[in-house]
């Protein structure tokens, strides 16, 4: 099986490039527009897996399969996976990892979103060159974690995601955090010493702003995630992952970036550069 490229782009290795996805169901009869736009690049997915669980914890209601995704080319390249339980905005990578049976390339994307010709093209340029980072054109630090976004692309080589569920299970599933997918993985990266790196420049270099085309509607579940949910209280959740998970001091040091404002991972109160993050 091999990905689709088009004419004069180099194919430097045949390890399969799958897009893992997910969807609510008062969401899943408006992906059309996001799925064409992954379809259309300059580079083709062997596969789009779409998780679908049985019962949504951030809406109401079935999922009802909209007809076209019996037509071409969905019908080809999406594959939809029931999965028997929500594991929040993460479903879209824990769902998939069934159907991952060699080592892949494997890029999260959302689905409320279009995105750019070159998305999945320049995400696996840089990943099959280091196989021991994962990409996203946006990243930002919390509290000295690196965090890469799925709404921007997120890729990884998947022997490096071995693991995750365990993971999942044991610091994620059922606490706050399950419903903020970006941080708890870039944590499990963190931990694995798997950098987190930025194509931002890439942008730039194309001379636009984001890697996404337009929004096609407001994200439904995120409005009600006020309170514990509340992005602004994401600092507690990694604080928590922090003293639950336990990581040698020295992944810290190697890991953790540098940030002018803000205290360390650990809740210590100091700065990054002179705590967790610190020189050994």
């Amino acid at each position: 099986m091999g990905t689709s490229i088009k004419p004069g782009l180099s194919l430097v290795d045949r390890y399969p490039v799958f897009i893992g996805i997910t969807t609510l169901p008062s969401r899943i009869g408006l992906m059309r527009p996001a799925l064409e736009s992954l379809l259309e690049g300059s580079m083709v997915p062997d596969r789009i897996f779409l998780s679908l669980p049985k019962t949504a914890l951030r809406d109401e209601g079935p999922y009802v399969i909209p007809d076209f995704f019996r037509e071409p080319p969905f019908s080809e390249k999406v594959e939809i996976v029931r999965i028997p339980e929500d594991y929040g905005p993460g479903s879209k990578l824990l769902g998939m990892l069934g159907k991952i049976t060699q080592p892949c390339y494997v890029v999260l994307a959302d689905d409320d979103v279009t995105y750019k010709k070159f998305f999945l093209r320049r995400l696996i340029e840089h990943q099959r060159r280091d196989h021991q980072s994962c990409f996203s054109f946006f990243t930002y630090s919390l509290r000295g974690l690196p965090v890469g976004q799925g709404v921007d692309g997120f890729s990884f080589w998947s022997p490096n995601l071995e693991g995750i569920f365990d993971f999942y299970r044991q610091h994620i599933a059922g606490r706050d955090v399950m419903f903020h997918d970006d941080v708890w993985i870039s944590y499990y990266m963190m931990s694995r010493s798997i950098a987190v790196k930025s194509l931002r420049a890439l942008l730039d270099e194309a001379g636009v702003d984001e890697v996404r085309n337009e929004v096609l509607h407001r994200v439904k579940a995120l409005v009600l995630e006020t309170g514990r949910l509340s992005r602004k209280n994401l600092t507690l959740s990694v604080i928590g992952l922090f003293h639950q998970v336990k990581v040698p001091d020295a992944v810290f040091r190697k890991m953790l970036a540098p940030q002018p404002v803000g205290s360390c991972i650990c809740g210590s109160g100091k700065p990054v550069a002179k705590c967790h993050g610190a020189p050994g």
